[in-house]
């Protein structure tokens, strides 16, 4: 079944001519403007760079463009180019069992959250407990083998 992926957020009306002000999600800004198509809810959308912000096809003053205010931009997984070797998407990561650098498996990975200092992932563990780990503990990623080991653990 193929995901849903954020890729971007509009934030904000810019001027009167229906720019928005746009966050883009993916590691270089301007593959949002590529992504096609590009959903906003449940709507697809066609959004142009135009300077400092972008343009929705369709929409041509303040008002239309204050209605897509704080609503995020998607994709399908499919859509994403193919990751290239040893490189994967964050959500291809959500659902791997975690070990430890000994191989004790501790738990799965539940998600990924992002506060503006880094990645931080949130693990289920094997004792039905939540745990979070920022991202830096990853020591290796085995895609194959649905498996992501973590370094270990300094006091």
């Amino acid at each position: 079944m193929d995901k849903k992926i954020i890729v971007g957020k509009l934030l904000s009306a810019h001027g009167i001519k229906g720019g928005i002000k746009v966050a883009s999600y993916t590691e270089n800004p301007d593959t949002l403007f590529k992504l096609k198509p590009l959903y906003c809810g449940d709507k697809e959308i066609a959004l142009k760079k135009s300077g400092p912000h972008a343009m929705i096809e369709g929409v041509t003053d303040r008002t239309q463009a204050e209605t897509y205010r704080n609503r995020e931009l998607w994709v399908w997984r499919s859509q994403l180019p193919k990751p290239k070797e040893n490189q994967y998407y964050i959500e291809d990561l959500i659902g791997l069992e975690v070990y430890t650098h000994a191989e004790e498996l501790i738990g799965t990975v539940l998600s990924f959250h992002n506060f503006g200092a880094g990645d931080i992932m949130e693990l289920k563990l094997i004792d039905g407990e939540t745990e979070m780990f920022g991202y830096e503990q990853v020591e290796k990623v085995v895609i194959e083998n649905a498996r992501l080991y973590l370094k270990p653990l300094t006091h």
